[in-house]
Order: structure tokens, then C-alpha cells, then sequence
């Protein structure tokens, strides 16, 4: 678990890493990931089990609350891609009991990259919670390869079909950046690249879209981050269809 830290949109949230603490487990190799590029055959390690997780969370809560900061959400994300876990609808289950039975109030929250929505249960267990942040940083094929270089054979279109299954109730969250990757240019903040994604919006229509760009040294060590004004001339297009923006 990490934290709790203070997020604008949810208060003081707590975070539980669902994947191996040593390691990055994940089906996306971001280049300006903070746990670093991804392993190879995607990185797994030991994996936490159910009753781990619950004990672990059950005691940090009766910690914060005895300090008076009880948090005000519970957010499920990890070194990697949570869903990933071959239980995490078990570990949203877990979770969603102790909020109930500790917590009544808090959200529990989960940060996904979407790759796994069309394997029922995952589906199932993400509409069961109560926010569902999903990723989405390459509008084209070119710009979502270089960025989130999936494993496997995972499209753009893969992503897009997963993303609109939520029916709007969802959350995207995007990584605005520019710059080289592998020594290929890529810049998702242009004019071409910034009407595609607003064209995605539009498609999935999620309820808001949170836009944020690098807040330390990436592995890929071409990637710039970008001014605030940047990201609000970004949010200024979203907003201008329709679709609350915030920048982060």
C-alpha cells in the first residue's frame, strides 16, 4: 500500500498495489512509466493473495482513523496493470466489503489501461466499484504504439471497443507529451493528433477526462514534459464538445 496521498478529484486516498512489490507486472511498456519499462513476458512475480491484501488494508485503515485522516478513497492500481491479478475481481469484492464495513462513504477507485474489459469477469468486477479511471494517450495507431506499446497484438481499436463498453461511465485519463521514442518522434498534442482524440471522446464519452503530463525522469529519456498551458489548450478542444477537462 502507498500513501495516503491528496488528489483533487478524490481527498486523501489510500493506494493497494494488487502486483508484486519488487517488480512491474504489465501488458503495456509506456516509455514514461514511473516503475520503469516493462520486463520481459510482462514482469510477474509473486502475486498478493486476497486474504493479504484484506488484512493489510484492514489494518491501515484502523491506523488512519486512529490518526484522524481516515482516507476518503481507496485506490486500486499497483506497479503495473491491476486487472492483471488472476483474482482482482476477488481483490474489488475484498475491497468494496471492507469500504462497506469500515469506510461507508469513501470511493473505491481503480486505474486500469482498459487492455483486459473484454474478459467478462474483469467487466463485471470494474462496474462494481465506483470509478473506473481507464488510459488512453495515442488517438492514432502510430501515436498509442510509441506511447503505450502494448503486448501482444492489442490495437488502437481494441482499446476504443473496451473503452465504450462503460456506456460513459468512465474516466479517461491521458498523458499529454512530445518528443522520441526508441529514436521515432512522437507528439500527441498536435493539431491532427488532438482532433483524433477528441473524435475518440466523443465515441466513449466518458464523463470527464483528466490530462496530466510528466512529473518526473521517464525511462525514455526523450520525452519532455509540457507546460500547464499546453494541457489547457488540450482541455479547452475537450471541453469545447461537450466533455468536462481538468489538468493535472
Amino acid at each position: 500500500m502507498y500513501g495516503p496521498v491528496r488528489s483533487r478529484r478524490l481527498g486523501l486516498s489510500l493506494g493497494l498495489n494488487l502486483l508484486p512489490a519488487d517488480r512491474k507486472f504489465c501488458n503495456y511498456d509506456c516509455p514514461y512509466c514511473e516503475c520503469g519499462l516493462t520486463p520481459p513476458g510482462g514482469g510477474r512475480g509473486r502475486l498478493p493473495t486476497v486474504e493479504e491484501l484484506s488484512t493489510e488494508l484492514q489494518g491501515r485503515i484502523a491506523q488512519l482513523k486512529a490518526a484522524g485522516t481516515p482516507p476518503q478513497a481507496l485506490t486500486m492500481a499497483g506497479n503495473g496493470e491491476p486487472t492483471l491479478h488472476p483474482q482482482f475481481p476477488q481483490m474489488v469484492d475484498a475491497v468494496c466489503a471492507l469500504r462497506h464495513q469500515l469506510l461507508p462513504g469513501a470511493k473505491v477507485v481503480v486505474l486500469s489501461n482498459a487492455t483486459r474489459v473484454d474478459k467478462p469477469e474483469v467487466f463485471q468486477a470494474l462496474l462494481r466499484v465506483d470509478e473506473r479511471q481507464l488510459k488512453l494517450d495515442g488517438a492514432t495507431e502510430r501515436s498509442f504504439r510509441l506511447l503505450n506499446a502494448p503486448l501482444g497484438k492489442f490495437s488502437l481499436g481494441d482499446l476504443v471497443r473496451c473503452l465504450r463498453r462503460f456506456a460513459g461511465d468512465l474516466v479517461i485519463q491521458t498523458l499529454l507529451t512530445r518528443g522520441t521514442v526508441r529514436g521515432e518522434p512522437v507528439d500527441n498534442t498536435t493539431a491532427d493528433e488532438v482532433a483524433a482524440y477528441v473524435a475518440l471522446l466523443q465515441e466513449i464519452k466518458p464523463r470527464w477526462v483528466a490530462l496530466y503530463s510528466l512529473d518526473r525522469e521517464s525511462p525514455e529519456p526523450g520525452l519532455q514534459k509540457l507546460p500547464e498551458s499546453e494541457l489547457e489548450r488540450v482541455a479547452a478542444q475537450v471541453r469545447r464538445v461537450g466533455i468536462p477537462a481538468e489538468t493535472y
